[in-house]
């Protein structure tokens, strides 16, 4: 997984949120409340603690609380640009 990519929540991740009875796993919600849409995904997974992008963010996707924010992206120099 690119851990450039720029995820916002969904109404679904929103709602997730909300539930006081989370299925997520503690380290996906806390991933979830920080995805803002404007922080990478790598930069969320070192926050965490996490090295593999991937193993944090898959799960948030294939449950559909997250989509790329498709109007931004983090270039190599670590500047967000909208697109």
């Amino acid at each position: 997984m690119d851990g450039t990519l720029i995820f916002e929540k969904t109404s679904k991740g929103i709602a997730q949120l909300a539930q006081s009875g989370s299925t997520l796993p503690a380290t996906s919600r806390e991933a979830l409340k920080l995805v803002d849409g404007n922080r990478s995904a790598q930069g969320i997974a070192a926050k965490l603690g996490i090295a593999d992008v991937a193993t944090l963010f898959t799960p948030l996707i294939e449950n559909e609380l997250v989509q790329k924010n498709l109007g931004l992206s983090l270039d190599d120099d670590k500047t967000v640009r909208v697109r």
